[in-house]
């Protein structure tokens, strides 16, 4: 999630933001203040080896799995990975992710 804010953003920030949930989730965030991404294209972000516009594939590389794999993992987990963008303003990607008890907790 990191790589990707980095790849999409020239200038301006990106922030990572680990939260406690309780005792019972974990909530991740990437916020970038990159190229963002138009509504009408966040679906095809899930999507394997699908980029979002096939000019940014020639501009930043990439195949078009890492979100897609990134978001069955975290599904396996339990959990969710959801994207909120504005095309030219950013993009924040975010996970919930359940947190188990370990033996004796």
């Amino acid at each position: 999630l990191l790589g990707n804010a980095v790849k999409f953003t020239e200038h301006g920030e990106i922030v990572l933001t680990v939260e406690l949930a309780g005792d019972e989730r974990l909530h991740i965030a990437v916020r970038d203040t990159g190229i963002g991404i138009a509504a009408d294209r966040l679906h095809r972000l899930f999507k394997a080896f699908s980029q979002v516009d096939s000019s940014t594939t020639r501009r930043y590389g990439g195949t078009g799995l890492g979100l897609a794999v990134s978001r069955q993992l975290v599904t396996l987990m339990g959990g969710e990975l959801w994207v909120e963008s504005e095309e030219g303003h950013g993009t924040t990607v975010s996970v919930w992710l359940p947190l188990g008890r370990g033996e004796g907790g």
